[in-house]
């Protein structure tokens, strides 16, 4: 099952050409539903000025926006980083998720872990692969990511974004997580806030005490629409989610050692 919901700034949705997407009804839809989170909108002049006026980052689902389904946002004003976390090493290869809703909750108890809205969790991708091999090859890494974490896949009603960190380069992409965006990778505003929570917790004079990433201004803050995200456990892992670790050499086939065979 598809993801059906994805961040965007305003800025973005303002820019958006994608009629199947925006229209003026949408954005009297998305206007609503800014107004009902943040108090700032109410003395705007206009929707446009409103959403020019209020560059806070919004969640854009395209079933929800022709259905004015009455579904609040998850507003986000901090992410944690959670204490499931691999320590971050940038000589290794990581795979990492910000979890935003489980079925349809913004704080939730799974498999002894009590997680909130916004809940960063990265570990190393040897032990995703030493659980895909236990599960039988079933599963893309960020799937067995949740699982690992949460025990149990991710299924309809459960929102998340999926990114990696190969040896110190950061990719933000999934193929299970963030398939409602063309090219798989979530937007920038969505990246900049993992990234700089993941550093504070883990880069030089980091400590337990600051995996609670504090989003100081409105501007800056995540909304999320209720969505599905993941296409289901069943799906196996696909040379695009393990190609993206290893093997990729210019010129050569993309596929990794895993793939290949």
């Amino acid at each position: 099952m598809p993801r059906t919901f994805r961040t965007t700034s305003v800025k973005e949705f303002l820019e958006c050409e994608d009629e199947a997407i925006i229209s003026s009804a949408d954005g009297k839809t998305v206007l609503e539903k800014l107004t009902a989170i943040s108090t700032a909108c109410k003395d705007s002049p206009g929707p446009l000025g409103r959403f020019q006026q209020i560059n806070i980052a919004v969640a854009v689902k395209p079933t929800e926006f022709r259905d004015a389904s009455p579904a609040p946002p998850i507003l986000i004003r901090s992410l944690n980083v959670s204490c499931q976390c691999d320590r971050l090493d940038t000589t290794k290869n990581m795979v990492g998720m910000i979890v935003y809703s489980h079925q349809g909750l913004n704080e939730w108890y799974l498999n002894g872990i009590h997680a909130k809205s916004g809940y960063i969790v990265i570990k190393e991708t040897d032990k995703l692969y030493e659980l895909q091999r236990r599960e039988g090859g079933v599963g893309s890494l960020h799937s067995l990511l949740y699982k690992l974490v949460f025990g149990q896949a991710p299924g309809p009603g459960d929102m998340a974004s999926g990114f990696s960190i190969q040896k110190g380069v950061w990719v933000f992409n999934s193929g299970t997580l963030n398939m409602d965006y063309k090219s798989r990778e979530m937007p920038v505003s969505e990246q900049t806030l993992i990234k700089a929570a993941i550093l504070k917790r883990f880069g030089p004079g980091g400590s337990h005490a600051d995996k609670i990433y504090q989003i100081k201004d409105l501007a800056n803050s995540i909304a999320v629409m209720e969505g599905d995200f993941v296409r289901g456990p069943e799906v196996p892992l696909t040379p695009e989610d393990c190609c993206s670790f290893e093997g990729r050499e210019a010129g050569t086939d993309d596929r990794c050692s895993r793939c290949a065979t």
